[in-house]
């Protein structure tokens, strides 16, 4: 459900003599409203590969992958009732750190950063399928495509989506071959969402609040109500012909568009149309709907299997 998060407490008091045994790399500059010296302190754990405490405003900055902490690897999803222990074993560490008594409650979203994953089960059609996402066009934002098909990005300003082959993922960060073996077959979504979208489960960002099944589901159904993959020409039969006597040379050009769409980049493709032309096509596309077949590529949450 969640992976990687970055949040804040403040007022967290922490002795200097905590520091003097971890080695923290120390951060110094001139505050130039005051004209103090101001210090944050930088630690990579073991455990929490990001700490970040800025003396001078008593905040304690944390990013972790919550599977990776609980788990060793984020190939296998959080569920419901390991939230709890993450606080847990969270507030232990950070004890054992700092000597410090923290809350849940005391946790507020850093920089929008919650990544809100999901690991489908595709088999040998994630090629098919990051193929299929690269052509798909989201409402307010741009699709990236990253390599050869890696990635495929819907992104604006304030939050992006993105698809890709979890298993050579693994592969590149060298996990262990028992991790690379259970992300074989998983095309991985990550949905990192925006100001407006967190503070609308808790105005005050909450990490307690947001870290929740209900958010989780309501976040992503947004996402895969967009996520819906064009007709293909194989559902077209005789009788839905007879159906389109009047559209018959329509129906030829929209088949012979889609098959260019397919196989050439849009960016490409535009530079063989007039603007008018092009915009026609399009236009014609969204005029006549094809037949639907029986879907081959399509994607589904189980929403009832989350606890």
């Amino acid at each position: 459900m969640f992976d990687t998060i970055v949040m804040k407490a403040s007022y967290v008091l922490i002795a200097n003599k905590y520091w003097s045994n971890i080695k923290p790399v120390i951060k110094t500059f001139l505050d130039e409203e005051t004209g103090l010296c101001r210090r944050s302190f930088v630690l990579h754990d073991e455990k929490l590969p990001y700490i970040n405490y800025q003396e001078w405003s008593q905040s304690l900055i944390v990013q972790v992958s919550i599977p990776k902490f609980l788990y060793g690897n984020n190939v296998r999803l959080l569920q419901e009732k390991d939230i709890s222990v993450f606080f847990q074993c969270l507030h232990e560490r950070l004890f054992e750190l700092f000597g410090v008594t923290l809350r849940p409650e005391d946790w507020s979203l850093y920089h929008n950063r919650l990544d809100v994953c999901w690991n489908f089960t595709v088999g040998g059609q994630i090629d098919d399928y990051l193929n299929r996402l690269s052509r798909l066009h989201l409402s307010f934002k741009k699709t990236v495509v990253t390599g050869d098909l890696e990635t495929v990005a819907y992104k604006n300003k304030s939050s992006q989506i993105i698809f890709y082959n979890k298993q050579k993922e693994v592969i590149h960060s060298r996990e262990s071959k028992e991790v690379i073996g259970q992300a074989d077959g998983l095309l991985r979504m990550e949905i990192r969402p925006s100001h407006h979208d967190w503070i609308k489960f808790s105005r005050r960002k909450r990490v307690i609040d947001l870290l929740k099944v209900d958010v989780f589901t309501e976040i992503t159904r947004k996402v895969m109500n967009q996520i819906i993959f064009p007709n293909e020409p194989g559902g077209i039969s005789p009788a839905w012909l007879r159906s389109q006597p009047s559209k018959i040379s329509q129906i030829e050009t929209l088949l012979g568009f889609q098959l260019l769409q397919q196989e050439v980049p849009e960016g490409v493709l535009k530079q063989f149309y007039t603007a008018a032309t092009y915009v026609n096509r399009k236009n014609l596309v969204k005029g006549i709907p094809l037949p639907k077949k029986q879907a081959k590529l399509e994607l589904h949450i189980d929403y009832a299997n989350l606890g």
